[in-house]
């Protein structure tokens, strides 16, 4: 186990919570990010990346 703890709300529902493994992120293609503006008329776009 790398990780893991006891999350309580305030409600008194705890959530146990168990990290067995990572793996890194898989590269994407630029073409994931495209964005339509003429499908959004007064949406601007801010890319954060």
């Amino acid at each position: 186990m790398i990780a893991g703890g006891t999350i309580t709300m305030q409600n008194g529902v705890k959530t146990i919570y168990n990290l067995l493994s990572t793996q890194e992120n898989k590269p994407i293609p630029d073409t994931y990010f495209e964005w339509d503006a003429k499908a959004h008329p007064g949406v601007e776009l801010v890319d954060l990346r």
